[in-house]
Protein backbone atom coordinates (compact mmCIF):
# COMPACT_ATOMS: atom_id res chain seq x y z
CA UNK A 1 0.00 0.00 0.00
CA UNK A 2 1.18 3.49 -0.50
CA UNK A 3 2.09 6.28 1.94
CA UNK A 4 0.72 9.93 1.58
CA UNK A 5 3.26 10.64 3.83
CA UNK A 6 5.77 9.05 1.33
CA UNK A 7 4.81 11.25 -1.86
CA UNK A 8 8.20 13.67 -1.90
CA UNK A 9 10.23 11.15 -1.82
CA UNK A 10 8.22 8.86 -4.57
CA UNK A 11 8.50 11.69 -6.63
CA UNK A 12 11.78 11.96 -5.72
CA UNK A 13 12.35 8.65 -7.21
CA UNK A 14 10.75 8.02 -10.26
CA UNK A 15 13.37 10.83 -12.06
CA UNK A 16 15.64 8.61 -14.60
CA UNK A 17 19.35 9.08 -14.59
CA UNK A 18 20.89 10.49 -17.70
CA UNK A 19 24.06 9.44 -16.47
CA UNK A 20 22.77 5.68 -16.34
CA UNK A 21 21.31 5.93 -19.95
CA UNK A 22 24.05 7.59 -21.37
CA UNK A 23 27.29 5.04 -19.65
CA UNK A 24 25.14 2.00 -21.07
CA UNK A 25 24.90 3.17 -24.29
CA UNK A 26 28.81 4.13 -24.32
CA UNK A 27 29.21 0.26 -22.68
CA UNK A 28 27.35 -1.14 -25.47
CA UNK A 29 28.92 0.73 -28.40
CA UNK A 30 32.41 -0.36 -27.00
CA UNK A 31 31.72 -4.19 -27.27
CA UNK A 32 30.34 -3.89 -30.43
CA UNK A 33 33.31 -1.86 -31.93
CA UNK A 34 35.18 -4.77 -29.77
CA UNK A 35 33.87 -7.89 -31.24
CA UNK A 36 33.81 -5.86 -35.03
CA UNK A 37 37.10 -5.71 -34.91
CA UNK A 38 38.08 -8.81 -33.48
CA UNK A 39 36.09 -10.62 -36.00
CA UNK A 40 36.91 -8.63 -39.09
CA UNK A 41 40.44 -9.88 -38.37
CA UNK A 42 39.92 -12.97 -38.75
CA UNK A 43 40.39 -15.01 -41.90
CA UNK A 44 37.21 -17.29 -43.46
CA UNK A 45 38.05 -21.01 -44.70
CA UNK A 46 37.50 -21.42 -47.91
CA UNK A 47 36.34 -25.23 -47.45
CA UNK A 48 32.80 -25.58 -47.39
CA UNK A 49 31.82 -26.86 -44.00
CA UNK A 50 28.11 -28.41 -43.39
CA UNK A 51 25.45 -28.78 -40.88
CA UNK A 52 22.62 -30.99 -39.78
CA UNK A 53 19.17 -30.38 -40.28
CA UNK A 54 16.59 -32.07 -38.18
CA UNK A 55 12.97 -31.72 -38.59
CA UNK A 56 9.60 -33.00 -39.73
CA UNK A 57 10.40 -36.54 -39.67
CA UNK A 58 13.41 -35.77 -41.74
CA UNK A 59 17.39 -34.96 -41.74
CA UNK A 60 19.77 -33.79 -44.01
CA UNK A 61 23.34 -32.26 -44.17
CA UNK A 62 23.72 -28.73 -46.16
CA UNK A 63 26.88 -25.75 -46.13
CA UNK A 64 26.77 -23.95 -43.24
CA UNK A 65 25.83 -20.05 -44.38
CA UNK A 66 22.74 -21.64 -46.31
CA UNK A 67 19.68 -19.86 -45.01
CA UNK A 68 16.33 -22.23 -44.75
CA UNK A 69 13.20 -21.27 -44.65
CA UNK A 70 9.83 -23.73 -44.35
CA UNK A 71 6.15 -23.08 -44.81
CA UNK A 72 2.97 -24.96 -45.63
CA UNK A 73 0.98 -25.34 -48.22
CA UNK A 74 -2.95 -23.96 -48.80
CA UNK A 75 -2.81 -21.91 -45.75
CA UNK A 76 -1.84 -24.76 -43.53
CA UNK A 77 1.57 -24.55 -41.33
CA UNK A 78 4.19 -26.95 -42.45
CA UNK A 79 3.36 -30.16 -40.78
CA UNK A 80 5.06 -34.03 -40.89
CA UNK A 81 2.99 -34.71 -43.67
CA UNK A 82 3.19 -31.86 -45.79
CA UNK A 83 5.74 -28.97 -46.53
CA UNK A 84 7.98 -27.08 -48.50
CA UNK A 85 11.84 -26.12 -46.97
CA UNK A 86 14.14 -23.76 -49.15
CA UNK A 87 17.42 -22.79 -48.74
CA UNK A 88 19.60 -20.31 -50.28
CA UNK A 89 23.27 -20.19 -49.91
CA UNK A 90 25.06 -17.01 -51.31
CA UNK A 91 28.54 -15.80 -51.80
CA UNK A 92 29.72 -11.83 -52.34
CA UNK A 93 27.71 -11.23 -55.39
CA UNK A 94 25.77 -13.86 -56.57
CA UNK A 95 23.33 -17.30 -55.50
CA UNK A 96 25.82 -20.30 -55.07
CA UNK A 97 23.38 -23.17 -54.39
CA UNK A 98 19.32 -23.00 -53.78
CA UNK A 99 17.93 -26.49 -51.75
CA UNK A 100 14.23 -26.74 -52.23
CA UNK A 101 12.65 -30.18 -50.23
CA UNK A 102 9.00 -31.00 -50.41
CA UNK A 103 7.30 -33.90 -49.15
CA UNK A 104 3.59 -34.51 -48.95
CA UNK A 105 1.33 -37.19 -49.38
CA UNK A 106 1.88 -39.78 -51.63
CA UNK A 107 -0.18 -40.68 -54.81
CA UNK A 108 -2.31 -43.60 -54.49
CA UNK A 109 -0.62 -45.14 -57.58
CA UNK A 110 2.93 -43.64 -57.39
CA UNK A 111 3.93 -42.86 -61.17
CA UNK A 112 7.03 -40.92 -60.14
CA UNK A 113 7.38 -40.18 -64.21
CA UNK A 114 4.73 -38.36 -64.44
CA UNK A 115 5.49 -36.42 -61.41
CA UNK A 116 8.88 -35.66 -62.50
CA UNK A 117 7.47 -33.89 -65.87
CA UNK A 118 4.87 -32.20 -63.73
CA UNK A 119 7.47 -30.37 -62.19
CA UNK A 120 9.61 -29.50 -64.72
CA UNK A 121 6.49 -28.32 -66.21
CA UNK A 122 5.27 -26.10 -63.84
CA UNK A 123 8.45 -23.61 -63.57
CA UNK A 124 7.42 -19.61 -65.22
CA UNK A 125 6.67 -19.07 -69.19
CA UNK A 126 10.34 -17.60 -69.56
CA UNK A 127 12.09 -20.08 -67.78
CA UNK A 128 13.31 -22.78 -70.56
CA UNK A 129 14.29 -26.39 -69.09
CA UNK A 130 15.94 -29.07 -70.73
CA UNK A 131 16.45 -32.50 -69.56
CA UNK A 132 20.14 -33.66 -69.95
CA UNK A 133 20.22 -37.70 -68.07
CA UNK A 134 17.37 -39.74 -66.61
CA UNK A 135 18.13 -41.77 -64.05
CA UNK A 136 16.51 -44.96 -61.62
CA UNK A 137 18.34 -45.56 -58.45
CA UNK A 138 17.20 -46.22 -55.07
CA UNK A 139 16.87 -44.42 -51.91
CA UNK A 140 16.96 -46.24 -48.37
CA UNK A 141 15.19 -48.94 -50.00
CA UNK A 142 12.82 -46.60 -52.16
CA UNK A 143 12.73 -45.98 -55.66
CA UNK A 144 14.24 -43.18 -57.03
CA UNK A 145 14.12 -41.19 -59.85
CA UNK A 146 16.09 -38.86 -60.70
CA UNK A 147 17.20 -36.09 -63.66
CA UNK A 148 20.03 -33.59 -64.68
CA UNK A 149 18.83 -30.73 -66.14
CA UNK A 150 19.38 -27.18 -67.32
CA UNK A 151 17.67 -24.00 -67.56
CA UNK A 152 17.49 -20.44 -68.27
CA UNK A 153 15.18 -17.09 -67.67
CA UNK A 154 15.78 -14.15 -68.75
CA UNK A 155 15.92 -12.45 -65.24
CA UNK A 156 17.94 -14.76 -63.46
CA UNK A 157 20.23 -16.49 -66.34
CA UNK A 158 21.39 -19.95 -66.62
CA UNK A 159 21.59 -22.40 -64.15
CA UNK A 160 21.96 -26.42 -63.80
CA UNK A 161 20.38 -28.80 -61.39
CA UNK A 162 18.72 -32.50 -60.37
CA UNK A 163 15.64 -32.96 -59.52
CA UNK A 164 14.61 -36.64 -57.88
CA UNK A 165 11.48 -38.18 -56.66
CA UNK A 166 10.45 -41.17 -54.32
CA UNK A 167 7.99 -41.98 -52.38
CA UNK A 168 8.87 -43.28 -48.64
CA UNK A 169 6.84 -46.12 -47.69
CA UNK A 170 7.39 -46.07 -43.83
CA UNK A 171 6.35 -42.75 -43.45
CA UNK A 172 3.53 -42.42 -45.75
CA UNK A 173 4.93 -39.43 -48.05
CA UNK A 174 6.25 -38.37 -51.24
CA UNK A 175 9.46 -36.42 -51.08
CA UNK A 176 10.71 -34.22 -53.98
CA UNK A 177 14.84 -33.08 -53.86
CA UNK A 178 15.62 -30.16 -55.89
CA UNK A 179 19.38 -28.94 -56.25
CA UNK A 180 20.63 -26.06 -58.56
CA UNK A 181 23.78 -24.19 -59.16
CA UNK A 182 23.55 -20.34 -61.08
CA UNK A 183 25.70 -20.57 -63.85
CA UNK A 184 26.75 -24.56 -63.46
CA UNK A 185 29.08 -24.28 -60.53
CA UNK A 186 28.74 -26.44 -57.97
CA UNK A 187 30.31 -25.95 -54.57
CA UNK A 188 32.45 -29.22 -54.46
CA UNK A 189 32.94 -31.76 -57.79
CA UNK A 190 30.53 -32.23 -60.31
CA UNK A 191 26.84 -31.86 -60.48
CA UNK A 192 26.52 -35.97 -59.73
CA UNK A 193 28.99 -35.65 -56.71
CA UNK A 194 26.65 -32.78 -54.89
CA UNK A 195 23.36 -34.70 -55.62
CA UNK A 196 25.19 -38.01 -54.70
CA UNK A 197 26.76 -36.33 -51.43
CA UNK A 198 23.12 -34.85 -50.71
CA UNK A 199 21.09 -37.97 -50.94
CA UNK A 200 23.38 -40.38 -48.74
CA UNK A 201 23.05 -37.59 -45.99
CA UNK A 202 19.13 -37.32 -46.34
CA UNK A 203 17.32 -39.36 -43.98
CA UNK A 204 13.51 -39.50 -44.97
CA UNK A 205 12.54 -41.53 -42.40
CA UNK A 206 13.79 -41.52 -38.71
CA UNK A 207 11.17 -42.18 -37.18
CA UNK A 208 9.01 -45.69 -36.57
CA UNK A 209 5.82 -46.44 -38.05
CA UNK A 210 2.73 -47.69 -36.49
CA UNK A 211 -0.50 -48.18 -37.90
CA UNK A 212 -2.17 -44.97 -38.63
CA UNK A 213 0.20 -42.92 -36.66
CA UNK A 214 3.99 -42.02 -36.47
CA UNK A 215 5.72 -42.34 -33.21
CA UNK A 216 8.85 -39.67 -32.51
CA UNK A 217 11.77 -41.17 -31.57
CA UNK A 218 13.00 -40.87 -28.25
CA UNK A 219 13.20 -37.26 -26.74
CA UNK A 220 16.97 -36.35 -26.92
CA UNK A 221 18.62 -33.51 -25.24
CA UNK A 222 18.81 -31.05 -27.95
CA UNK A 223 14.86 -31.61 -27.49
CA UNK A 224 15.11 -30.72 -24.27
CA UNK A 225 16.96 -27.14 -24.77
CA UNK A 226 14.35 -26.32 -27.88
CA UNK A 227 11.91 -26.46 -25.02
CA UNK A 228 14.09 -24.46 -22.48
CA UNK A 229 14.33 -21.52 -25.37
CA UNK A 230 10.88 -21.98 -25.91
CA UNK A 231 9.72 -21.20 -22.43
CA UNK A 232 12.24 -18.47 -22.41
CA UNK A 233 10.68 -16.46 -25.13
CA UNK A 234 6.90 -17.29 -24.03
CA UNK A 235 8.36 -15.55 -20.85
CA UNK A 236 9.70 -12.32 -21.89
CA UNK A 237 6.81 -12.16 -24.52
CA UNK A 238 4.18 -12.22 -21.52
CA UNK A 239 5.88 -9.93 -19.05
CA UNK A 240 5.49 -7.20 -21.87
CA UNK A 241 2.14 -8.42 -22.79
CA UNK A 242 0.89 -7.93 -18.69
CA UNK A 243 3.28 -4.99 -17.95
CA UNK A 244 1.48 -3.29 -20.32
CA UNK A 245 -2.45 -4.21 -19.51
CA UNK A 246 -1.63 -3.16 -15.95
CA UNK A 247 -0.73 0.12 -17.09
CA UNK A 248 -3.09 0.58 -19.57
CA UNK A 249 -5.83 -1.39 -18.96
CA UNK A 250 -6.12 -2.94 -22.30
CA UNK A 251 -4.84 -5.81 -24.16
CA UNK A 252 -2.37 -4.42 -26.48
CA UNK A 253 -2.91 -6.92 -29.64
CA UNK A 254 -0.16 -4.62 -31.15
CA UNK A 255 2.69 -6.23 -28.65
CA UNK A 256 3.85 -9.82 -30.60
CA UNK A 257 4.43 -7.13 -33.86
CA UNK A 258 7.20 -5.56 -31.97
CA UNK A 259 9.25 -9.18 -32.00
CA UNK A 260 8.83 -8.97 -35.82
CA UNK A 261 10.47 -5.45 -35.29
CA UNK A 262 13.46 -6.73 -33.56
CA UNK A 263 13.98 -9.53 -35.75
CA UNK A 264 13.71 -7.25 -38.88
CA UNK A 265 16.93 -5.23 -37.36
CA UNK A 266 18.70 -8.10 -36.20
CA UNK A 267 18.66 -9.41 -39.96
CA UNK A 268 19.16 -5.96 -41.47
CA UNK A 269 22.45 -5.26 -39.40
CA UNK A 270 23.86 -9.10 -39.40
CA UNK A 271 23.25 -9.39 -43.33
CA UNK A 272 23.71 -5.84 -44.43
CA UNK A 273 26.61 -4.60 -42.03
CA UNK A 274 28.01 -7.60 -40.82
CA UNK A 275 27.35 -7.42 -37.01
CA UNK A 276 27.44 -10.44 -34.94
CA UNK A 277 23.80 -11.58 -34.12
CA UNK A 278 24.18 -10.95 -30.42
CA UNK A 279 25.66 -7.61 -30.90
CA UNK A 280 22.20 -6.33 -32.86
CA UNK A 281 20.31 -7.51 -29.51
CA UNK A 282 20.68 -4.21 -27.76
CA UNK A 283 20.15 -2.06 -31.01
CA UNK A 284 16.65 -4.00 -31.60
CA UNK A 285 15.63 -3.29 -28.03
CA UNK A 286 15.96 0.06 -28.29
CA UNK A 287 14.63 0.39 -31.75
CA UNK A 288 11.39 -2.03 -30.52
CA UNK A 289 11.35 0.25 -27.06
CA UNK A 290 11.50 3.57 -29.07
CA UNK A 291 8.49 2.06 -31.75
CA UNK A 292 6.68 1.55 -28.23
CA UNK A 293 7.16 4.60 -27.14
CA UNK A 294 6.15 6.63 -30.61
CA UNK A 295 3.44 4.61 -30.83
CA UNK A 296 1.74 5.41 -27.24
CA UNK A 297 2.56 9.26 -27.52
CA UNK A 298 1.05 9.33 -31.06
CA UNK A 299 -2.20 6.63 -30.72
CA UNK A 300 -2.64 5.94 -27.62
CA UNK A 301 -2.44 8.90 -25.30
CA UNK A 302 -3.82 11.49 -27.84
CA UNK A 303 -7.15 8.68 -28.63
CA UNK A 304 -7.51 7.62 -24.93
CA UNK A 305 -7.97 11.61 -23.61
CA UNK A 306 -10.31 12.24 -26.40
CA UNK A 307 -12.38 9.04 -25.83
CA UNK A 308 -15.17 8.45 -23.12
CA UNK A 309 -13.89 6.67 -19.91
CA UNK A 310 -16.42 4.29 -20.16
CA UNK A 311 -15.72 3.51 -23.72
CA UNK A 312 -11.79 3.99 -23.83
CA UNK A 313 -10.49 0.83 -23.02
CA UNK A 314 -12.70 -1.35 -26.12
CA UNK A 315 -11.77 1.80 -28.49
CA UNK A 316 -7.85 0.83 -27.44
CA UNK A 317 -8.36 -2.12 -27.90
CA UNK A 318 -9.61 -2.17 -31.61
CA UNK A 319 -6.76 0.81 -32.10
CA UNK A 320 -4.15 -2.01 -31.35
CA UNK A 321 -5.48 -4.55 -33.48
CA UNK A 322 -5.22 -1.71 -36.15
CA UNK A 323 -1.64 -1.00 -35.37
CA UNK A 324 -0.81 -4.93 -35.37
CA UNK A 325 -1.77 -4.84 -39.25
CA UNK A 326 -0.22 -2.40 -39.65
CA UNK A 327 2.89 -3.41 -38.55
CA UNK A 328 2.45 -6.48 -40.78
CA UNK A 329 2.24 -4.46 -43.71
CA UNK A 330 5.65 -2.21 -42.69
CA UNK A 331 7.17 -5.46 -42.56
CA UNK A 332 6.27 -6.79 -45.87
CA UNK A 333 7.37 -3.42 -47.56
CA UNK A 334 10.60 -3.56 -45.60
CA UNK A 335 11.25 -7.25 -47.35
CA UNK A 336 10.28 -6.18 -50.47
CA UNK A 337 12.88 -3.43 -50.30
CA UNK A 338 15.69 -4.95 -49.08
CA UNK A 339 15.17 -7.92 -51.76
CA UNK A 340 14.79 -5.81 -54.94
CA UNK A 341 16.56 -2.45 -54.19
CA UNK A 342 18.76 -3.15 -50.94
CA UNK A 343 20.30 -5.95 -50.58
CA UNK A 344 19.17 -7.98 -53.25
CA UNK A 345 18.70 -11.61 -51.29
CA UNK A 346 15.81 -13.50 -50.27
CA UNK A 347 13.73 -11.87 -46.91
CA UNK A 348 10.27 -13.95 -47.16
CA UNK A 349 11.11 -14.37 -43.54
CA UNK A 350 14.43 -13.28 -41.17
CA UNK A 351 16.87 -16.06 -40.16
CA UNK A 352 20.20 -16.16 -38.83
CA UNK A 353 20.44 -19.76 -37.51
CA UNK A 354 23.76 -19.77 -39.88
CA UNK A 355 25.57 -16.92 -38.10
CA UNK A 356 25.38 -18.15 -34.72
CA UNK A 357 28.14 -20.30 -33.18
CA UNK A 358 28.10 -24.11 -32.12
CA UNK A 359 29.26 -25.13 -28.62
CA UNK A 360 29.47 -29.06 -28.06
CA UNK A 361 27.25 -30.01 -30.85
CA UNK A 362 24.52 -27.17 -29.55
CA UNK A 363 23.80 -23.84 -31.03
CA UNK A 364 24.73 -20.69 -28.81
CA UNK A 365 21.29 -19.48 -29.29
CA UNK A 366 20.01 -22.32 -27.11
CA UNK A 367 22.71 -21.39 -24.13
CA UNK A 368 22.88 -17.38 -24.45
CA UNK A 369 18.75 -17.64 -24.78
CA UNK A 370 17.71 -18.90 -21.38
CA UNK A 371 20.60 -17.14 -19.86
CA UNK A 372 19.10 -14.05 -20.51
CA UNK A 373 15.99 -14.29 -20.06
CA UNK A 374 17.21 -15.10 -16.54
CA UNK A 375 19.36 -11.79 -16.17
CA UNK A 376 16.28 -9.66 -17.65
CA UNK A 377 13.90 -11.32 -15.17
CA UNK A 378 16.31 -10.70 -12.38
CA UNK A 379 16.77 -7.18 -13.66
CA UNK A 380 13.29 -6.39 -14.09
CA UNK A 381 12.50 -7.22 -10.81
CA UNK A 382 15.52 -5.28 -8.87
CA UNK A 383 14.47 -2.19 -11.27
CA UNK A 384 10.69 -2.58 -10.02
CA UNK A 385 11.45 -3.15 -6.41
CA UNK A 386 14.99 -0.91 -5.92
CA UNK A 387 15.25 2.26 -8.29
CA UNK A 388 13.54 4.82 -8.07
CA UNK A 389 11.70 4.49 -11.83
CA UNK A 390 10.54 1.20 -10.70
CA UNK A 391 8.76 2.24 -7.56
CA UNK A 392 6.91 4.59 -9.56
CA UNK A 393 5.88 2.74 -12.44
CA UNK A 394 4.55 0.20 -9.90
CA UNK A 395 2.35 3.32 -7.68
CA UNK A 396 0.90 4.42 -11.15
CA UNK A 397 0.19 0.83 -12.18
CA UNK A 398 -1.75 0.41 -8.97
CA UNK A 399 -3.53 3.77 -8.46
CA UNK A 400 -2.84 6.15 -11.31
CA UNK A 401 -4.65 9.16 -9.92
CA UNK A 402 -2.89 8.75 -6.09
CA UNK A 403 0.16 8.53 -7.68
CA UNK A 404 -0.52 12.01 -9.79
CA UNK A 405 -1.51 13.58 -6.37
CA UNK A 406 1.84 11.92 -4.60
CA UNK A 407 3.93 13.79 -7.02
CA UNK A 408 5.05 11.24 -9.96
CA UNK A 409 5.05 12.27 -13.19
CA UNK A 410 2.95 9.31 -14.71
CA UNK A 411 3.29 10.39 -18.33
CA UNK A 412 6.69 9.46 -17.79
CA UNK A 413 5.97 6.51 -16.13
CA UNK A 414 3.58 5.12 -19.11
CA UNK A 415 6.60 6.13 -21.55
CA UNK A 416 8.78 3.88 -19.42
CA UNK A 417 6.56 1.03 -18.94
CA UNK A 418 5.99 1.04 -23.06
CA UNK A 419 9.56 0.98 -23.76
CA UNK A 420 10.09 -1.90 -21.53
CA UNK A 421 7.47 -3.69 -23.48
CA UNK A 422 8.80 -2.82 -26.35
CA UNK A 423 11.82 -4.07 -25.75
CA UNK A 424 11.31 -7.35 -24.66
CA UNK A 425 8.99 -8.31 -27.21
CA UNK A 426 11.85 -6.38 -29.54
CA UNK A 427 14.67 -8.76 -27.93
CA UNK A 428 12.75 -12.11 -28.14
CA UNK A 429 12.04 -11.15 -31.82
CA UNK A 430 16.30 -11.33 -32.16
CA UNK A 431 16.51 -14.43 -30.09
CA UNK A 432 14.04 -15.95 -32.78
CA UNK A 433 16.14 -15.03 -35.72
CA UNK A 434 18.95 -17.08 -33.99
CA UNK A 435 16.61 -19.85 -32.66
CA UNK A 436 13.99 -20.96 -36.00
CA UNK A 437 13.00 -17.63 -37.91
CA UNK A 438 10.83 -15.44 -38.09
CA UNK A 439 7.98 -14.83 -40.68
CA UNK A 440 6.04 -12.27 -41.83
CA UNK A 441 2.58 -13.98 -39.83
CA UNK A 442 5.50 -15.17 -37.12
CA UNK A 443 4.09 -12.71 -34.04
CA UNK A 444 0.72 -13.70 -35.22
CA UNK A 445 0.95 -17.31 -33.90
CA UNK A 446 2.15 -16.41 -31.24
CA UNK A 447 -0.62 -13.84 -30.12
CA UNK A 448 -2.79 -16.56 -28.62
CA UNK A 449 -0.09 -18.35 -26.78
CA UNK A 450 1.02 -15.13 -25.46
CA UNK A 451 -1.91 -14.13 -24.42
CA UNK A 452 -3.11 -17.67 -22.83
CA UNK A 453 0.31 -17.00 -20.75
CA UNK A 454 -0.83 -13.93 -19.32
CA UNK A 455 -4.28 -14.57 -18.40
CA UNK A 456 -3.14 -17.73 -16.71
CA UNK A 457 -0.66 -16.43 -14.83
CA UNK A 458 -3.08 -13.14 -14.15
CA UNK A 459 -3.15 -9.93 -15.84
CA UNK A 460 -2.16 -7.69 -13.33
CA UNK A 461 0.58 -9.25 -12.10
CA UNK A 462 4.48 -9.32 -13.80
CA UNK A 463 5.49 -12.83 -11.68
CA UNK A 464 1.93 -13.98 -12.41
CA UNK A 465 3.20 -13.79 -16.29
CA UNK A 466 6.00 -15.49 -15.88
CA UNK A 467 4.59 -18.69 -14.02
CA UNK A 468 1.80 -18.18 -16.75
CA UNK A 469 4.45 -18.32 -19.92
CA UNK A 470 6.39 -21.27 -18.68
CA UNK A 471 2.82 -23.42 -17.97
CA UNK A 472 1.85 -22.38 -21.42
CA UNK A 473 4.87 -23.52 -23.43
CA UNK A 474 5.34 -26.18 -21.53
CA UNK A 475 1.75 -27.45 -21.71
CA UNK A 476 1.57 -26.67 -25.60
CA UNK A 477 4.58 -28.89 -25.95
CA UNK A 478 3.38 -32.16 -23.45
CA UNK A 479 -0.22 -32.08 -24.97
CA UNK A 480 1.23 -32.20 -28.60
CA UNK A 481 3.70 -34.73 -27.79
CA UNK A 482 0.91 -37.19 -25.81
CA UNK A 483 -1.87 -36.24 -28.60
CA UNK A 484 0.95 -37.16 -31.41
CA UNK A 485 1.22 -40.20 -29.43
CA UNK A 486 -2.43 -41.34 -28.95
CA UNK A 487 -4.10 -40.24 -32.48
CA UNK A 488 -1.41 -39.67 -34.94
CA UNK A 489 0.02 -36.91 -37.40
CA UNK A 490 -3.76 -35.39 -37.97
CA UNK A 491 -2.99 -33.61 -34.74
CA UNK A 492 -0.72 -31.40 -35.90
CA UNK A 493 -3.37 -29.74 -38.41
CA UNK A 494 -5.60 -28.76 -34.81
CA UNK A 495 -2.19 -27.75 -32.98
CA UNK A 496 -2.90 -24.17 -32.99
CA UNK A 497 -5.93 -24.58 -31.39
CA UNK A 498 -4.96 -25.58 -28.21
CA UNK A 499 -4.03 -22.03 -26.71
CA UNK A 500 -7.56 -20.80 -27.22
CA UNK A 501 -8.88 -23.89 -25.65
CA UNK A 502 -6.34 -22.69 -22.81
CA UNK A 503 -7.89 -19.09 -22.70
CA UNK A 504 -11.52 -20.63 -21.93
CA UNK A 505 -10.43 -23.11 -19.62
CA UNK A 506 -8.46 -20.36 -17.59
CA UNK A 507 -11.15 -17.53 -17.98
CA UNK A 508 -14.16 -20.07 -17.02
CA UNK A 509 -12.17 -21.60 -13.99
CA UNK A 510 -9.99 -18.90 -12.81
CA UNK A 511 -10.55 -15.00 -14.26
CA UNK A 512 -8.17 -13.83 -12.43
CA UNK A 513 -5.01 -16.61 -13.00
CA UNK A 514 -3.31 -18.10 -10.81
CA UNK A 515 -2.27 -15.09 -8.86
CA UNK A 516 -5.87 -14.34 -8.17
CA UNK A 517 -6.90 -17.50 -7.43
CA UNK A 518 -8.32 -17.59 -3.78
CA UNK A 519 -11.52 -20.75 -3.84
CA UNK A 520 -9.77 -23.71 -6.82
CA UNK A 521 -12.95 -25.40 -5.89
CA UNK A 522 -15.53 -22.93 -6.07
CA UNK A 523 -13.81 -22.42 -9.57
CA UNK A 524 -14.04 -25.92 -10.90
CA UNK A 525 -17.88 -25.73 -9.11
CA UNK A 526 -18.42 -22.77 -11.42
CA UNK A 527 -16.75 -24.79 -15.13
CA UNK A 528 -19.08 -27.54 -13.71
CA UNK A 529 -22.16 -25.86 -13.55
CA UNK A 530 -21.08 -23.73 -17.30
CA UNK A 531 -20.64 -27.32 -18.86
CA UNK A 532 -24.21 -28.25 -17.58
CA UNK A 533 -25.61 -24.90 -19.40
CA UNK A 534 -23.57 -25.32 -22.53
CA UNK A 535 -25.08 -29.16 -22.50
CA UNK A 536 -28.31 -27.94 -22.08
CA UNK A 537 -28.12 -25.40 -25.17
CA UNK A 538 -26.78 -28.17 -27.40
CA UNK A 539 -30.10 -30.29 -26.45
CA UNK A 540 -32.53 -27.22 -27.68
CA UNK A 541 -30.45 -26.37 -30.57
CA UNK A 542 -31.12 -30.31 -31.36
Amino acid sequence: MLNLDDGPKLAEKQEFNFTSILLAFIIVGAVTATNIWWNGSKAQAQTVEYEKYFGYGFSFEYPRGTTLNVSGFGGIAANESAGVLSGFLEGEDQLLEEIIIIWSPPEPVPRLEEALENVFGSGQNDTSFTIKQYGNSSKDGHDLLYAYFTASNPDTGAWSGVLGIWNCTQTGRMFTVYLAYPGGSTLQGDLETCFQQFLESFRCHPFERFPGKMRPARRNLPDAVADLVNVSLMVLLCIGFTFTFMMEKFPNFAHVNYATIGSMVSFYMVRAWGFDPYDTWPFAALFGGAVGVILYIGVVRPIGERTRKWTRDIVLTFTSFVIAQMLVSITGIFSYWVRYYSLKIPSRGFVLKVADFNLNGLPGISLIGPLACVVLVVGLHLFLTRTRSGISLRATAEDEDLAAVLGINTFHAHIASWFISGALSALAGSIITLWRGMGFGGSDDLLISVMAGSALGGLSNIYGAIIGGVLVAMAQKTLSYVLLQLFGLGVKLWERLFPIIFIYVIMTVMPNGLTGLKDPLQSLRSLRAQLKRLKSALLVLK
